[in-house]
Protein backbone atom coordinates (compact mmCIF):
# COMPACT_ATOMS: atom_id res chain seq x y z
CA UNK A 1 0.00 0.00 0.00
CA UNK A 2 3.02 2.22 -0.95
CA UNK A 3 2.04 5.83 -1.23
CA UNK A 4 4.29 5.86 -4.47
CA UNK A 5 1.19 4.47 -6.18
CA UNK A 6 -0.83 6.85 -4.89
CA UNK A 7 -0.65 9.23 -7.35
CA UNK A 8 -0.49 7.04 -10.27
CA UNK A 9 -3.50 5.33 -9.43
CA UNK A 10 -5.61 8.51 -8.69
CA UNK A 11 -4.16 10.01 -12.05
CA UNK A 12 -6.29 6.58 -13.82
CA UNK A 13 -9.08 7.22 -11.48
CA UNK A 14 -10.78 9.33 -13.89
CA UNK A 15 -10.23 6.16 -16.64
CA UNK A 16 -12.51 4.13 -14.29
CA UNK A 17 -15.02 6.24 -12.51
CA UNK A 18 -17.87 4.49 -14.90
CA UNK A 19 -16.73 1.38 -13.76
CA UNK A 20 -16.65 1.97 -10.09
CA UNK A 21 -19.96 3.63 -10.03
CA UNK A 22 -21.69 0.83 -12.12
CA UNK A 23 -20.22 -1.66 -9.68
CA UNK A 24 -20.93 -0.50 -6.74
CA UNK A 25 -24.49 0.64 -7.31
CA UNK A 26 -25.72 -2.93 -8.01
CA UNK A 27 -28.79 -3.64 -5.48
CA UNK A 28 -28.01 -1.43 -2.91
CA UNK A 29 -29.86 -1.28 0.27
CA UNK A 30 -30.46 2.19 0.78
CA UNK A 31 -30.37 3.84 4.15
CA UNK A 32 -32.52 6.08 4.52
CA UNK A 33 -31.24 9.77 5.31
CA UNK A 34 -32.80 10.45 8.51
CA UNK A 35 -30.66 7.44 10.37
CA UNK A 36 -27.58 9.15 9.22
CA UNK A 37 -25.96 11.15 11.52
CA UNK A 38 -21.80 10.60 10.55
CA UNK A 39 -20.35 13.23 9.38
CA UNK A 40 -18.38 12.67 5.85
CA UNK A 41 -14.04 11.79 5.60
CA UNK A 42 -12.06 12.76 3.38
CA UNK A 43 -10.39 9.11 2.56
CA UNK A 44 -7.62 10.18 0.29
CA UNK A 45 -6.67 13.04 -2.35
CA UNK A 46 -4.72 13.93 -5.97
CA UNK A 47 -1.91 15.22 -5.22
CA UNK A 48 -1.54 13.03 -1.93
CA UNK A 49 0.13 14.92 1.20
CA UNK A 50 3.71 15.42 0.73
CA UNK A 51 3.94 14.24 -2.42
CA UNK A 52 6.62 16.69 -5.22
CA UNK A 53 7.01 17.64 -8.77
CA UNK A 54 3.29 17.92 -9.26
CA UNK A 55 1.99 19.92 -12.41
CA UNK A 56 1.32 23.56 -12.00
CA UNK A 57 -1.75 22.28 -13.56
CA UNK A 58 -2.70 18.98 -12.12
CA UNK A 59 -5.98 18.43 -11.23
CA UNK A 60 -7.22 18.64 -7.72
CA UNK A 61 -9.15 15.37 -6.47
CA UNK A 62 -10.47 14.51 -3.42
CA UNK A 63 -12.43 11.57 -2.45
CA UNK A 64 -14.98 10.82 0.11
CA UNK A 65 -15.92 7.96 2.25
CA UNK A 66 -20.08 8.58 1.13
CA UNK A 67 -22.32 10.51 -1.03
CA UNK A 68 -21.91 14.18 -1.00
CA UNK A 69 -24.03 17.09 -0.89
CA UNK A 70 -22.47 18.34 -3.97
CA UNK A 71 -24.12 21.68 -3.88
CA UNK A 72 -21.98 22.53 -0.81
CA UNK A 73 -18.26 22.14 -2.19
CA UNK A 74 -18.52 25.79 -3.37
CA UNK A 75 -16.69 27.91 -0.92
CA UNK A 76 -15.51 25.37 1.03
CA UNK A 77 -12.40 24.69 -0.35
CA UNK A 78 -9.35 26.51 -0.51
CA UNK A 79 -5.94 26.84 -1.55
CA UNK A 80 -2.91 28.33 0.05
CA UNK A 81 -1.78 29.67 -3.76
CA UNK A 82 -4.25 30.02 -7.04
CA UNK A 83 -8.05 30.10 -7.54
CA UNK A 84 -10.71 27.55 -7.92
CA UNK A 85 -11.81 28.16 -11.53
CA UNK A 86 -14.40 25.18 -11.21
CA UNK A 87 -15.44 21.74 -9.99
CA UNK A 88 -16.74 18.29 -11.62
CA UNK A 89 -18.22 15.61 -9.22
CA UNK A 90 -17.60 12.50 -11.11
CA UNK A 91 -19.14 10.17 -8.78
CA UNK A 92 -20.96 11.52 -5.62
CA UNK A 93 -17.98 10.66 -3.82
CA UNK A 94 -15.42 11.96 -6.08
CA UNK A 95 -14.95 15.79 -6.48
CA UNK A 96 -12.48 17.64 -8.84
CA UNK A 97 -11.18 20.93 -8.95
CA UNK A 98 -9.75 22.81 -11.40
CA UNK A 99 -7.71 25.95 -10.49
CA UNK A 100 -5.10 28.49 -12.67
CA UNK A 101 -1.71 27.75 -12.50
CA UNK A 102 0.19 27.21 -9.71
CA UNK A 103 3.75 28.82 -9.40
CA UNK A 104 6.76 26.19 -9.84
CA UNK A 105 8.49 25.39 -6.54
CA UNK A 106 5.81 26.26 -4.56
CA UNK A 107 4.20 24.66 -1.69
CA UNK A 108 0.83 24.42 -1.81
CA UNK A 109 -2.06 23.67 0.94
CA UNK A 110 -5.75 22.58 0.09
CA UNK A 111 -8.21 23.24 2.75
CA UNK A 112 -11.49 21.44 2.84
CA UNK A 113 -13.71 23.02 5.21
CA UNK A 114 -15.85 21.73 7.51
CA UNK A 115 -19.17 23.34 5.69
CA UNK A 116 -18.90 20.49 2.88
CA UNK A 117 -22.10 18.19 3.82
CA UNK A 118 -23.03 15.16 3.08
CA UNK A 119 -26.63 13.61 1.31
CA UNK A 120 -27.80 13.13 4.73
CA UNK A 121 -27.29 16.58 5.45
CA UNK A 122 -24.09 15.95 7.71
CA UNK A 123 -21.23 18.37 8.05
CA UNK A 124 -17.77 17.18 8.31
CA UNK A 125 -16.58 17.11 11.94
CA UNK A 126 -13.55 19.57 11.01
CA UNK A 127 -11.18 20.80 8.51
CA UNK A 128 -9.14 18.67 6.78
CA UNK A 129 -5.72 20.00 5.06
CA UNK A 130 -3.15 18.32 2.55
CA UNK A 131 0.26 19.62 0.91
CA UNK A 132 2.26 19.46 -1.69
CA UNK A 133 5.25 21.00 -3.41
CA UNK A 134 4.58 21.60 -7.51
CA UNK A 135 7.46 21.16 -9.87
CA UNK A 136 10.50 23.08 -10.43
CA UNK A 137 13.69 22.59 -12.64
CA UNK A 138 15.95 23.36 -9.91
CA UNK A 139 16.92 21.05 -7.34
CA UNK A 140 16.30 21.84 -3.88
CA UNK A 141 16.01 20.46 -0.34
CA UNK A 142 12.22 20.60 0.87
CA UNK A 143 12.55 19.22 3.83
CA UNK A 144 14.08 16.94 6.65
CA UNK A 145 12.96 14.74 9.31
CA UNK A 146 13.98 15.09 12.23
CA UNK A 147 14.07 19.33 11.49
CA UNK A 148 16.85 21.46 12.15
CA UNK A 149 17.23 21.98 15.85
CA UNK A 150 15.22 18.85 17.17
CA UNK A 151 16.56 17.36 20.19
CA UNK A 152 15.78 14.00 21.96
CA UNK A 153 16.15 12.43 18.41
CA UNK A 154 15.56 8.27 18.57
CA UNK A 155 19.16 6.85 18.46
CA UNK A 156 18.02 4.50 15.75
CA UNK A 157 15.24 6.83 13.84
CA UNK A 158 15.33 6.88 9.90
CA UNK A 159 16.16 10.32 8.65
CA UNK A 160 14.40 11.61 5.91
CA UNK A 161 14.86 13.67 3.16
CA UNK A 162 12.72 15.75 0.49
CA UNK A 163 13.90 16.94 -2.50
CA UNK A 164 11.75 18.81 -5.89
CA UNK A 165 12.20 15.32 -7.40
CA UNK A 166 14.50 12.04 -7.43
CA UNK A 167 18.09 12.51 -7.53
CA UNK A 168 20.94 10.03 -8.80
CA UNK A 169 21.29 7.01 -5.91
CA UNK A 170 25.86 7.13 -6.44
CA UNK A 171 25.15 11.41 -5.92
CA UNK A 172 23.54 10.80 -3.14
CA UNK A 173 25.68 8.10 -1.68
CA UNK A 174 28.43 10.67 -2.41
CA UNK A 175 27.34 13.97 -1.27
CA UNK A 176 25.17 13.21 1.35
CA UNK A 177 27.10 12.64 5.26
CA UNK A 178 25.90 12.21 8.54
CA UNK A 179 28.58 13.60 11.09
CA UNK A 180 28.88 14.27 14.37
CA UNK A 181 29.46 17.91 14.79
CA UNK A 182 32.32 18.31 17.03
CA UNK A 183 34.57 14.86 16.72
CA UNK A 184 33.46 15.07 12.36
CA UNK A 185 33.26 11.17 12.91
CA UNK A 186 31.12 9.73 9.89
CA UNK A 187 28.08 7.64 10.45
CA UNK A 188 27.51 5.54 7.27
CA UNK A 189 24.10 5.05 6.30
CA UNK A 190 22.13 2.88 3.61
CA UNK A 191 19.02 4.57 1.81
CA UNK A 192 15.61 3.61 0.66
CA UNK A 193 13.26 5.77 -2.04
CA UNK A 194 10.23 5.56 -0.65
CA UNK A 195 8.15 8.11 -2.81
CA UNK A 196 9.18 10.55 -5.54
CA UNK A 197 11.88 13.16 -4.55
CA UNK A 198 11.56 10.88 -0.91
CA UNK A 199 14.51 8.98 0.78
CA UNK A 200 15.19 8.06 3.92
CA UNK A 201 18.79 7.38 5.21
CA UNK A 202 19.22 4.48 7.54
CA UNK A 203 22.66 3.99 9.71
CA UNK A 204 24.02 1.11 9.70
CA UNK A 205 24.11 1.32 13.68
CA UNK A 206 22.42 3.23 16.77
CA UNK A 207 24.14 6.44 16.64
CA UNK A 208 25.75 8.17 20.00
CA UNK A 209 23.50 8.90 22.77
CA UNK A 210 23.33 12.87 23.49
CA UNK A 211 25.30 13.91 20.33
CA UNK A 212 24.73 17.09 17.98
CA UNK A 213 24.74 15.61 14.69
CA UNK A 214 24.63 17.21 11.38
CA UNK A 215 23.31 16.02 8.01
CA UNK A 216 25.32 17.92 5.25
CA UNK A 217 24.11 18.24 1.49
CA UNK A 218 26.73 19.03 -0.46
CA UNK A 219 26.66 21.49 -3.77
CA UNK A 220 26.63 19.52 -6.83
CA UNK A 221 24.37 16.52 -6.15
CA UNK A 222 22.84 15.37 -9.25
CA UNK A 223 19.11 14.52 -10.16
CA UNK A 224 18.18 11.05 -11.28
CA UNK A 225 17.82 12.67 -14.93
CA UNK A 226 20.95 14.35 -14.78
CA UNK A 227 19.23 17.70 -15.60
CA UNK A 228 19.82 19.64 -12.53
CA UNK A 229 22.10 19.86 -9.68
CA UNK A 230 22.31 21.41 -6.00
CA UNK A 231 23.58 25.02 -6.29
CA UNK A 232 23.77 25.36 -2.83
CA UNK A 233 25.18 23.15 0.42
CA UNK A 234 22.64 21.86 2.68
CA UNK A 235 22.79 21.32 6.27
CA UNK A 236 21.17 21.35 9.34
CA UNK A 237 22.06 19.83 13.52
CA UNK A 238 19.63 17.38 15.76
CA UNK A 239 20.79 15.79 19.28
CA UNK A 240 19.80 12.72 19.81
CA UNK A 241 18.48 11.50 22.42
CA UNK A 242 19.33 8.43 24.52
CA UNK A 243 16.56 6.33 23.70
CA UNK A 244 16.63 2.87 21.28
CA UNK A 245 14.22 1.66 19.02
CA UNK A 246 14.12 -1.69 19.45
CA UNK A 247 10.18 -1.77 19.87
CA UNK A 248 8.09 -3.18 16.03
CA UNK A 249 5.39 -1.35 15.35
CA UNK A 250 2.19 -2.49 16.23
CA UNK A 251 -1.34 -2.37 14.97
CA UNK A 252 -3.44 0.02 17.91
CA UNK A 253 -7.21 0.79 16.30
CA UNK A 254 -8.76 -0.26 13.67
CA UNK A 255 -11.72 1.32 11.81
CA UNK A 256 -13.86 -0.72 12.53
CA UNK A 257 -12.66 -2.85 15.65
CA UNK A 258 -11.54 -6.34 15.23
CA UNK A 259 -14.10 -9.13 15.81
CA UNK A 260 -16.98 -6.37 14.84
CA UNK A 261 -20.20 -7.77 13.49
CA UNK A 262 -23.21 -6.18 12.03
CA UNK A 263 -20.82 -3.77 10.17
CA UNK A 264 -23.00 -0.71 8.14
CA UNK A 265 -22.74 -1.89 4.02
CA UNK A 266 -22.34 2.58 3.86
CA UNK A 267 -19.66 2.00 5.88
CA UNK A 268 -17.34 3.96 3.37
CA UNK A 269 -14.16 3.59 4.26
CA UNK A 270 -11.13 1.41 7.25
CA UNK A 271 -8.75 2.46 8.92
CA UNK A 272 -5.66 1.35 10.52
CA UNK A 273 -3.34 3.13 13.34
CA UNK A 274 -0.33 2.16 14.36
CA UNK A 275 1.82 2.97 17.40
CA UNK A 276 4.61 4.72 15.47
CA UNK A 277 5.63 6.05 11.46
CA UNK A 278 5.48 2.62 9.44
CA UNK A 279 7.92 1.99 6.52
CA UNK A 280 4.77 1.94 4.26
CA UNK A 281 7.40 0.15 1.41
CA UNK A 282 6.71 -2.80 4.44
CA UNK A 283 3.42 -3.09 4.75
CA UNK A 284 0.90 -4.88 2.18
CA UNK A 285 -1.23 -8.13 3.32
CA UNK A 286 0.57 -10.91 3.53
CA UNK A 287 -3.22 -12.45 2.92
CA UNK A 288 -7.05 -11.33 2.84
CA UNK A 289 -10.19 -12.94 1.48
CA UNK A 290 -11.45 -13.28 -2.15
CA UNK A 291 -14.94 -11.67 -1.11
CA UNK A 292 -12.64 -8.47 0.53
CA UNK A 293 -10.28 -8.25 -2.08
CA UNK A 294 -12.85 -7.57 -4.62
CA UNK A 295 -14.91 -5.81 -2.70
CA UNK A 296 -11.70 -3.27 -2.19
CA UNK A 297 -10.76 -2.99 -5.72
CA UNK A 298 -14.16 -2.02 -6.96
CA UNK A 299 -13.72 1.24 -4.83
CA UNK A 300 -11.25 1.98 -7.63
CA UNK A 301 -9.73 4.56 -5.24
CA UNK A 302 -5.95 3.64 -3.58
CA UNK A 303 -5.34 4.11 0.04
CA UNK A 304 -3.89 6.90 1.45
CA UNK A 305 -1.32 7.53 5.20
CA UNK A 306 -1.33 10.26 6.86
CA UNK A 307 1.52 12.44 6.75
CA UNK A 308 3.39 10.85 9.96
CA UNK A 309 2.81 7.73 8.38
CA UNK A 310 0.74 6.05 11.21
CA UNK A 311 -2.80 5.87 9.92
CA UNK A 312 -3.98 4.38 6.90
CA UNK A 313 -7.16 4.78 5.55
CA UNK A 314 -8.39 2.54 2.98
CA UNK A 315 -11.46 3.75 0.65
CA UNK A 316 -14.49 1.33 0.23
CA UNK A 317 -17.20 1.07 -1.90
CA UNK A 318 -20.66 3.34 -1.57
CA UNK A 319 -22.18 -0.17 -0.80
CA UNK A 320 -20.45 -3.32 0.37
CA UNK A 321 -22.24 -6.48 -0.07
CA UNK A 322 -24.66 -7.94 2.53
CA UNK A 323 -22.73 -10.54 5.04
CA UNK A 324 -19.93 -9.62 3.76
CA UNK A 325 -16.79 -11.57 5.69
CA UNK A 326 -13.80 -9.51 5.84
CA UNK A 327 -10.36 -10.94 6.73
CA UNK A 328 -6.91 -9.12 6.00
CA UNK A 329 -3.73 -10.46 7.75
CA UNK A 330 -0.56 -8.31 8.11
CA UNK A 331 3.03 -9.33 8.98
CA UNK A 332 6.68 -8.55 8.91
CA UNK A 333 5.83 -4.42 8.63
CA UNK A 334 8.62 -2.32 9.85
CA UNK A 335 9.13 1.20 11.54
CA UNK A 336 11.40 3.69 10.04
CA UNK A 337 14.33 2.06 12.46
CA UNK A 338 13.93 -0.81 10.62
CA UNK A 339 12.19 -3.29 13.91
CA UNK A 340 10.08 -5.60 12.21
CA UNK A 341 7.15 -7.05 13.26
CA UNK A 342 6.94 -10.48 12.65
CA UNK A 343 3.46 -11.47 14.55
CA UNK A 344 1.10 -11.43 12.50
CA UNK A 345 -1.61 -9.35 12.71
CA UNK A 346 -5.33 -10.49 11.40
CA UNK A 347 -8.36 -8.43 11.19
CA UNK A 348 -11.66 -9.53 10.88
CA UNK A 349 -15.14 -8.27 10.67
CA UNK A 350 -18.72 -8.83 9.13
CA UNK A 351 -20.49 -7.09 7.57
CA UNK A 352 -24.67 -7.06 8.34
CA UNK A 353 -26.46 -8.82 6.32
CA UNK A 354 -27.01 -12.61 5.18
CA UNK A 355 -24.69 -13.37 2.32
CA UNK A 356 -26.09 -14.79 -0.72
CA UNK A 357 -23.75 -17.91 -2.43
CA UNK A 358 -26.25 -18.14 -5.25
CA UNK A 359 -26.38 -14.33 -6.31
CA UNK A 360 -28.56 -14.05 -9.68
CA UNK A 361 -27.10 -10.17 -11.48
CA UNK A 362 -28.38 -9.98 -15.26
CA UNK A 363 -25.79 -9.80 -17.53
CA UNK A 364 -22.69 -10.79 -15.04
CA UNK A 365 -19.70 -11.88 -17.08
CA UNK A 366 -16.99 -14.92 -15.64
CA UNK A 367 -14.02 -15.68 -17.11
CA UNK A 368 -13.97 -19.40 -16.20
CA UNK A 369 -9.74 -20.62 -16.66
CA UNK A 370 -10.34 -24.66 -16.91
CA UNK A 371 -7.54 -26.87 -17.02
CA UNK A 372 -8.79 -30.56 -18.29
CA UNK A 373 -7.67 -33.89 -19.57
CA UNK A 374 -9.59 -37.19 -21.12
CA UNK A 375 -8.71 -40.53 -21.89
CA UNK A 376 -10.01 -43.99 -21.22
CA UNK A 377 -9.34 -46.15 -18.13
CA UNK A 378 -6.32 -45.49 -16.49
CA UNK A 379 -4.89 -43.35 -19.78
CA UNK A 380 -4.64 -39.59 -20.55
CA UNK A 381 -5.13 -39.19 -24.39
CA UNK A 382 -5.11 -35.37 -24.22
CA UNK A 383 -5.38 -32.53 -22.18
CA UNK A 384 -5.08 -28.94 -22.00
CA UNK A 385 -5.64 -25.53 -20.55
CA UNK A 386 -8.40 -22.59 -21.79
CA UNK A 387 -10.28 -19.76 -20.67
CA UNK A 388 -14.41 -19.98 -20.86
CA UNK A 389 -16.24 -16.69 -21.42
CA UNK A 390 -19.56 -17.18 -19.15
CA UNK A 391 -22.60 -14.39 -19.19
CA UNK A 392 -25.27 -14.97 -16.35
CA UNK A 393 -28.14 -13.91 -18.60
CA UNK A 394 -31.65 -13.61 -16.69
CA UNK A 395 -34.92 -14.51 -18.86
CA UNK A 396 -37.57 -14.06 -16.52
CA UNK A 397 -38.15 -13.51 -12.76
CA UNK A 398 -35.74 -15.90 -11.34
CA UNK A 399 -35.07 -18.01 -14.47
CA UNK A 400 -31.70 -17.63 -15.76
CA UNK A 401 -28.82 -18.58 -17.90
CA UNK A 402 -25.16 -19.15 -17.83
CA UNK A 403 -24.11 -18.76 -21.78
CA UNK A 404 -20.81 -19.04 -23.09
CA UNK A 405 -18.99 -16.93 -25.78
CA UNK A 406 -16.46 -17.26 -28.07
CA UNK A 407 -14.54 -14.38 -26.99
CA UNK A 408 -13.59 -12.09 -24.16
CA UNK A 409 -15.55 -9.31 -25.23
CA UNK A 410 -18.47 -11.34 -25.19
CA UNK A 411 -20.27 -10.90 -28.58
CA UNK A 412 -20.42 -14.10 -30.19
CA UNK A 413 -22.34 -16.75 -28.15
CA UNK A 414 -20.57 -20.39 -28.74
CA UNK A 415 -24.35 -22.18 -28.75
CA UNK A 416 -23.34 -23.53 -25.22
CA UNK A 417 -25.33 -22.93 -22.28
CA UNK A 418 -27.02 -23.83 -18.89
CA UNK A 419 -30.47 -23.06 -17.59
CA UNK A 420 -31.63 -22.70 -13.86
CA UNK A 421 -34.18 -21.71 -11.74
CA UNK A 422 -33.06 -19.92 -7.97
CA UNK A 423 -35.94 -20.01 -5.78
CA UNK A 424 -35.85 -19.21 -1.78
CA UNK A 425 -35.35 -23.34 -1.02
CA UNK A 426 -32.71 -24.13 -3.71
CA UNK A 427 -30.90 -23.67 -7.27
CA UNK A 428 -32.56 -25.87 -9.72
CA UNK A 429 -31.01 -27.40 -12.97
CA UNK A 430 -33.65 -27.40 -15.74
CA UNK A 431 -32.24 -27.87 -19.16
CA UNK A 432 -28.89 -27.39 -21.21
CA UNK A 433 -27.37 -27.05 -24.68
CA UNK A 434 -24.09 -27.68 -25.37
CA UNK A 435 -21.31 -28.63 -27.49
CA UNK A 436 -18.77 -28.44 -25.13
CA UNK A 437 -16.02 -31.12 -24.72
CA UNK A 438 -17.41 -33.75 -22.81
CA UNK A 439 -18.84 -37.76 -22.51
CA UNK A 440 -22.68 -37.72 -21.39
CA UNK A 441 -25.60 -35.51 -22.45
CA UNK A 442 -23.91 -33.29 -25.02
CA UNK A 443 -26.15 -31.93 -27.68
CA UNK A 444 -26.21 -29.17 -30.57
CA UNK A 445 -29.81 -28.95 -29.27
CA UNK A 446 -31.99 -27.57 -26.30
CA UNK A 447 -32.73 -29.78 -23.68
CA UNK A 448 -35.56 -29.55 -21.20
CA UNK A 449 -35.79 -31.30 -18.21
CA UNK A 450 -38.89 -33.26 -17.38
CA UNK A 451 -38.92 -31.88 -13.76
CA UNK A 452 -35.98 -29.37 -12.23
CA UNK A 453 -32.77 -31.25 -10.62
CA UNK A 454 -32.32 -29.32 -7.49
CA UNK A 455 -28.32 -29.16 -7.50
CA UNK A 456 -28.01 -26.90 -4.18
CA UNK A 457 -30.89 -26.58 -1.17
CA UNK A 458 -30.81 -23.26 -0.12
CA UNK A 459 -29.66 -21.01 1.94
CA UNK A 460 -26.60 -23.90 2.04
CA UNK A 461 -25.92 -25.59 5.97
CA UNK A 462 -24.78 -29.22 6.14
CA UNK A 463 -26.95 -31.78 4.92
CA UNK A 464 -27.41 -34.67 2.39
CA UNK A 465 -30.23 -34.53 -0.78
CA UNK A 466 -31.54 -36.82 -3.61
CA UNK A 467 -33.08 -35.50 -6.60
CA UNK A 468 -34.01 -37.10 -10.54
CA UNK A 469 -35.08 -35.82 -13.57
CA UNK A 470 -35.23 -37.03 -17.30
CA UNK A 471 -35.04 -36.10 -20.72
CA UNK A 472 -36.06 -37.29 -23.92
CA UNK A 473 -33.08 -36.98 -27.01
CA UNK A 474 -34.38 -37.41 -30.13
CA UNK A 475 -32.06 -40.07 -31.93
CA UNK A 476 -30.76 -41.04 -29.46
CA UNK A 477 -33.06 -42.41 -26.49
CA UNK A 478 -34.71 -41.33 -23.14
CA UNK A 479 -32.11 -40.17 -20.11
CA UNK A 480 -32.87 -41.13 -16.67
CA UNK A 481 -30.29 -39.07 -14.25
CA UNK A 482 -30.18 -39.02 -10.17
CA UNK A 483 -28.12 -36.56 -8.13
CA UNK A 484 -26.89 -37.76 -4.89
CA UNK A 485 -25.72 -34.58 -3.22
CA UNK A 486 -23.88 -33.00 0.14
CA UNK A 487 -23.03 -29.83 1.52
CA UNK A 488 -20.02 -30.93 3.39
CA UNK A 489 -19.36 -27.63 5.41
CA UNK A 490 -17.48 -23.99 4.53
CA UNK A 491 -14.08 -23.98 4.74
CA UNK A 492 -11.10 -21.14 3.27
CA UNK A 493 -10.27 -22.13 -0.46
CA UNK A 494 -7.23 -20.66 -1.24
CA UNK A 495 -6.82 -19.14 -5.04
CA UNK A 496 -3.86 -21.23 -6.55
CA UNK A 497 -2.48 -18.02 -8.78
CA UNK A 498 -2.11 -16.20 -5.77
CA UNK A 499 0.28 -18.40 -3.99
CA UNK A 500 -2.78 -18.38 -1.42
CA UNK A 501 -2.47 -15.33 -0.43
CA UNK A 502 -6.05 -14.78 -1.58
CA UNK A 503 -8.72 -17.10 -0.93
CA UNK A 504 -12.65 -17.52 -0.47
CA UNK A 505 -13.80 -17.04 3.31
CA UNK A 506 -15.71 -20.06 4.40
CA UNK A 507 -17.18 -21.06 1.06
CA UNK A 508 -19.36 -24.14 1.28
CA UNK A 509 -18.33 -26.97 -0.04
CA UNK A 510 -20.69 -29.10 -1.87
CA UNK A 511 -20.14 -32.78 -3.84
CA UNK A 512 -22.78 -34.01 -5.90
CA UNK A 513 -22.79 -37.59 -7.83
CA UNK A 514 -24.52 -37.74 -10.84
CA UNK A 515 -25.67 -41.16 -11.86
CA UNK A 516 -27.51 -41.62 -15.73
CA UNK A 517 -28.95 -44.15 -17.81
CA UNK A 518 -30.04 -44.12 -21.60
CA UNK A 519 -33.14 -46.04 -22.11
CA UNK A 520 -32.74 -48.13 -18.63
CA UNK A 521 -29.01 -48.98 -19.17
CA UNK A 522 -26.58 -47.26 -16.99
CA UNK A 523 -24.87 -44.81 -19.55
CA UNK A 524 -21.97 -42.61 -17.49
CA UNK A 525 -21.03 -40.85 -14.12
CA UNK A 526 -20.49 -37.46 -13.33
CA UNK A 527 -18.79 -36.33 -10.11
CA UNK A 528 -18.70 -32.51 -9.10
CA UNK A 529 -16.76 -31.23 -5.84
CA UNK A 530 -18.20 -27.66 -6.31
CA UNK A 531 -17.30 -24.47 -3.96
CA UNK A 532 -19.79 -21.47 -3.38
CA UNK A 533 -18.17 -18.01 -1.94
CA UNK A 534 -20.36 -15.13 -0.23
CA UNK A 535 -21.99 -13.06 -2.36
CA UNK A 536 -19.77 -14.57 -5.52
CA UNK A 537 -21.64 -18.26 -6.11
CA UNK A 538 -19.45 -20.61 -7.74
CA UNK A 539 -15.54 -19.71 -7.57
CA UNK A 540 -13.88 -23.85 -7.94
CA UNK A 541 -15.45 -26.84 -9.58
CA UNK A 542 -13.64 -30.35 -9.56
CA UNK A 543 -14.99 -32.01 -12.24
CA UNK A 544 -15.14 -36.30 -13.68
CA UNK A 545 -17.42 -37.72 -16.34
CA UNK A 546 -16.95 -41.40 -16.72
CA UNK A 547 -18.98 -43.37 -19.51
CA UNK A 548 -19.84 -46.77 -18.21
CA UNK A 549 -19.40 -49.13 -21.19
CA UNK A 550 -16.01 -47.67 -22.74
CA UNK A 551 -14.11 -46.23 -19.43
CA UNK A 552 -13.97 -42.89 -21.49
CA UNK A 553 -13.26 -40.47 -19.13
CA UNK A 554 -13.15 -36.84 -18.98
CA UNK A 555 -12.11 -34.38 -15.80
CA UNK A 556 -11.41 -30.53 -15.60
CA UNK A 557 -10.74 -28.29 -12.98
CA UNK A 558 -12.47 -24.59 -13.22
CA UNK A 559 -11.85 -21.22 -11.85
CA UNK A 560 -14.14 -18.80 -11.94
CA UNK A 561 -13.78 -15.52 -11.91
CA UNK A 562 -16.45 -12.64 -11.87
CA UNK A 563 -15.15 -9.49 -14.84
CA UNK A 564 -16.88 -5.99 -13.68
CA UNK A 565 -18.69 -4.71 -15.71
Amino acid sequence: MNRRILGILLAMLLAVLALVAACSSDNPTEVPDDQDTTPPVVVTTYPAAGAVAVAITDSIIIAFNEAMDPTTSSGNITLSAGSILGSTWYTDRVLALAHNDWPSGGHITVTVGPGLRDAAGNTMAAAHAFSFWTATSELLVLSTDPADGATGVNRDASIGLVFTRDVDGGSLASHVTIADVITKAIYPYTYNHTDEGHYLLRPDASLPASTQLAITVEAGLQSADGLATLAQPFSIAFTTGTDLDTTPPMVIATFPADGLTGVGRDIGYLQMTFSEPVDQDTLEPAAWNLEFYLAFMQAGIPPSWSADFTVLTIPLPSQLPPGLPVEVRFVDFADLAGNVQTVAFTWNFTVEGTPDYVPVVDGQRYYDDIAWSEGVGGTTNNSGYGTDYVRLEVQSGSSFRMVRYDDSGFTTPSGDWESYNRTSTALLWTGFESVSKGVGLLHEKENVFSTPLNILPLPPSARTWTSSTSVTVPGEGDYTATLDGRIIGQVDLPIPETGGTIYAKNAWKVARTLTVALDGSPAFTQVDTTWYAANLGEVHEVHRETETGSGAWFASDTWRFPVPE
